[in-house]
């Protein structure tokens, strides 16, 4: 399982580097993946758990990490950022109109939201590999907010961005989207 994973995220973080420029915000960071592949000069991250922001922040010094529950929690920074990431991070969050909203007050204008999240067709296969081992059976039952192409026109057009790019990859199976706010 591990690997197919490892493979998965080295795979979001190829489609995405192109998109991702400048000072960033890494939502739902986890390890720091995103800081550590792309050597960004700016990052911050953001997790939920007090114990990884720690252990982050020993880790990378000159990144900066923040505890923060983003389905209820203020982002408040008191910085805007060129771009904003979610990768894999979307699907999990359930009450997602606070984050839309503090997403495009904490970027600069024309400043970028990149996301990955499966597809529906995606979330359907990731069901059926947790199943026989090969992903996390715990992910796949966190899924809870899985959007399609049109779910992402009405966000887009509700929040006040722009859609630069839309693509699905890995057999339509997961989707990139970045938004430019507007």
């Amino acid at each position: 399982m591990k690997k197919f994973e490892e493979y998965l995220n080295r795979r979001r973080l190829e489609i995405t580097k192109p998109y991702i420029k400048g000072s960033v915000l890494d939502i739902g960071c986890g390890p720091a993946t995103t800081y550590t592949s792309l050597k960004i000069e700016n990052y911050s991250g953001i997790e939920r758990n007090l114990d990884s922001v720690k252990k982050l922040k020993e880790k990378f010094p000159l990144a900066k990490f923040y505890v923060k529950d983003i389905e209820k929690e203020r982002l408040n920074f008191n910085k805007k950022f060129d771009t904003i990431v979610l990768l894999a991070v979307i699907e999990h969050i359930g009450n997602t109109k606070i984050l839309y909203k503090e997403i495009k007050k904490s970027l600069k204008m024309k400043g970028k939201l990149v996301m990955t999240t499966p597809t529906p067709f995606g979330n359907f296969i990731h069901t059926i590999l947790s199943f026989i081992g090969l992903t996390s059976k715990h992910a796949a039952k966190e899924h809870v907010n899985i959007c399609s192409r049109m779910k992402f026109i009405g966000i887009a057009k509700k929040y006040g961005f722009k859609i630069i790019k839309y693509k699905q990859f890995e057999l339509w199976c997961n989707s990139l989207i970045v938004l430019e706010k507007i």
